[in-house]
């Protein structure tokens, strides 16, 4: 019965890792996206919902994972238990190591994109404030100039 545990314990892992390799990817080209010249917002935003769907799968694999675990942990805490199952152990052991290497290497790549995304947002703002200005500069120039007096000429001569 520990055997078929930690043959779960495992894929659970293994499919783990999967996910991050596409949340991975997933966040490499988001990267893409906002250094070139022009964000494709779209593109942008489903990479966005395609993350949001892959983290909401790890959470259930880690919920599915820490059920399974807490059952194995009593078993595999005596020492015979861990030699008998040493290469599975090991092999837990090395994709645990993996997915928190992959984890860092995301978390990254998510603080930078971040940093992206708001230095886009900021110009973004700037532009349109500048045309928030020139457009009120030309309403203002307009009003002025349409409520303005007709001053008569001064060299006039007004005696008839």
């Amino acid at each position: 019965m520990t055997e078929q545990y930690i043959s779960m314990l495992i894929q659970s892992l293994q499919k783990k890792k999967q996910i991050l390799a596409q949340i991975e990817t997933l966040s490499m080209q988001q990267k893409e996206l906002l250094r070139a010249e022009n964000l494709d917002v779209q593109a942008f935003d489903q990479a966005f919902d395609d993350k949001g769907k892959l983290i909401v799968q790890l959470d259930l694999l880690d919920q599915g994972f820490d059920s399974v675990f807490e059952r194995v942990q009593s078993e595999l805490s005596s020492q015979e238990a861990k030699q008998a199952h040493a290469a599975e152990i090991q092999t837990l052991q090395d994709l645990i190591r993996d997915i928190t290497d992959l984890s860092m290497h995301i978390q990254t790549t998510e603080e930078r994109n971040k940093a992206s995304v708001e230095q886009y947002f900021r110009k973004e703002r700037s532009q349109i404030k500048q045309g928030r200005e020139g457009s009120n500069a030309a309403m203002n120039y307009y009003l002025n100039m349409k409520n303005r007096q007709i001053v008569p000429p001064h060299f006039y001569d007004n005696r008839n």
